[in-house]
């Protein structure tokens, strides 16, 4: 089903209330202001490939129908680096031009691009958040999947994810074919294939050009069809599990062990057609992301009494308030390196957006935790970090030497500290520095 609305608020309801985890819809619009840009996005594709290390989540590929690498496998990375893309290549379609050249039918699938590539996770936050206005944040956990390939079909067959996804075609058209839940639970021989000819009338097909998406809600199980043009398309992963206690205990207590997304609710892989498959979202006011980040969602609290885990309140409010700021994405922008900082001076001027605001909250132990962008930083509290961070947040340009004017002489480097961390996570913009 196509969703024609050209008013955005419109539109947003729509999705909000008619369409989101209920049915799958195809939009020609994307109803964002910004762009996403192609070349930012093939650079941080070959930044992922030649980042990728064997025994990792993140990068796999598929040639002529077969898995060359899962993600996952060890001894087979350096085997196959010449099949990746690189700078030399200059574009997607030189790249694919090189991979045609070699006889190959392929589907290069890329994992949280967004840890490499800051515009894609900025773009993501600001296209979600007339949704999250509207419904909540999901039920938990954000990434990012980039397909790039001529494969006609998806090489693991029909399958079923616990997520609603957004897929944003970038180069070329996108085609999904769908069915429900009830109907794969009672003809289970649909599942993984990819001969299902006799299964077709069940099914609907979305899809989407450059500039519009498909959408579709966890419930629905999957496979995407072309004719084997090359085309390349992110898909925008909003998990919405029905029980968030195995995401806390990889990202809380475990730390996403050996790195990896270990994705272990049963129930969720299973898809059966249930109530428990409708999702309940997490509050969350994107006009007003520092109320937000200050109450601890109850199915937190209720997931941590489960598993009798005697993590620290602060423990709680910092992965909270990394969360909220995250914007619900698991993985966040990595910090700007330290020697790619702009030199400061008194004359240095800063900036932070106003939607984005940095979060702090002051603890009994006499610490303070500031977080912004996904990012969580614990320091001793002083009360000027409080006067300089309200500053920022008004979203008016302020100078260096007049937040200088909160701090004694013997605070200045942790006030240079916290400067620098803000730019590296990009909180704040700086404005009027010196180049490297």
């Amino acid at each position: 089903m196509k969703l024609i609305e050209e008013n955005r608020n419109n539109f947003w309801d729509k999705v909000a209330n008619e369409y989101y985890g209920k049915q799958g819809f195809c939009s020609d619009h994307l109803h964002c202001d910004k762009e996403i840009d192609q070349q930012s996005l093939f650079e941080s594709v070959v930044k992922c490939c030649d980042q990728h290390e064997d025994g990792k989540w993140g990068v796999r590929l598929y040639l002529n129908g077969e898995e060359i690498l899962d993600g996952r496998s060890t001894d087979r990375s350096e085997k196959v680096r010449h099949l990746f893309p690189t700078l030399g290549d200059c574009s997607f379609e030189a790249y694919n031009q090189r991979m045609e050249s070699l006889g190959h039918e392929y589907c290069l699938v890329i994992n949280d691009i967004e840890r490499v590539d800051y515009p894609i996770w900025d773009w993501s936050r600001r296209f979600l958040s007339p949704l999250f206005h509207r419904r909540g944040m999901n039920h938990m956990g954000i990434f990012y999947c980039v397909f790039v390939g001529n494969y006609k079909k998806t090489i693991f067959g029909v399958h079923f994810d616990p997520e609603c996804v957004f897929q944003i075609p970038v180069i070329a058209s996108k085609k999904m074919r769908l069915w429900n839940s009830e109907y794969v639970q009672s003809h289970p021989e649909i599942r993984e294939s990819m001969d299902y000819d006799s299964h077709l009338s069940e099914s609907t097909t979305i899809e989407a050009n450059p500039g519009g998406f498909n959408c579709w809600p966890k419930k629905n199980w999957h496979i995407a069809e072309s004719d084997g043009h090359f085309h390349v398309s992110l898909a925008l992963a909003l998990q919405e599990y029905s029980d968030i206690t195995p995401y806390l205990i990889n990202n809380v207590i475990c730390k996403q062990l050996n790195e990896r997304r270990e994705l272990i609710d049963h129930f969720e892989y299973e898809g059966l057609p249930d109530e428990k498959l409708q999702q309940v979202p997490l509050h969350i006011d994107p006009d007003d992301l520092v109320h937000s980040a200050a109450q601890i969602p109850e199915s937190f609290l209720s997931s941590f009494r489960t598993i009798h885990e005697k993590l620290s309140t602060k423990n709680k409010e910092a992965f909270w308030m990394r969360l909220a700021t995250a914007y619900g994405f698991t993985t966040c922008p990595e910090p700007i390196l330290r020697e790619s900082l702009p030199i400061l001076s008194e004359s240095s001027t800063f900036s932070v957006e106003q939607e984005f605001p940095i979060i702090f909250k002051r603890m009994g132990d006499g610490s303070l935790l500031i977080a912004a962008n996904g990012h969580v930083y614990e320091v001793k509290y002083l009360d000027w970090y409080e006067q300089i961070i309200t500053s920022l947040n008004t979203g008016k340009r302020v100078s260096q030497k007049y937040l200088m004017n909160f701090v004694t002489e013997n605070e200045l480097d942790k006030f240079n500290q916290f400067i620098r961390n803000m730019i590296s996570i990009r909180a704040v913009v700086c404005h009027d520095h010196e180049s490297k």
